[in-house]
């Protein structure tokens, strides 16, 4: 799992949608958590984690 800052993601995102094939890249804005992004290999993985 990775850990980057808004300022991070937004300036380099392709690269942070890359790297969330490997793993969740969490997104923190001062020190706390704010989103994750998550890698998704097909349209049946979406369906499965917005039901979660």
């Amino acid at each position: 799992m990775k850990i980057a800052l808004v300022a991070e993601v937004k300036s380099q995102f392709s690269a942070f949608g890359k790297s969330s094939a490997d793993g969740p890249v969490v997104v923190t804005r001062n020190g706390k958590p704010v989103a994750v992004l998550v890698g998704v290999e097909d349209e049946d993985e979406i369906e499965r984690l917005l039901m979660a």
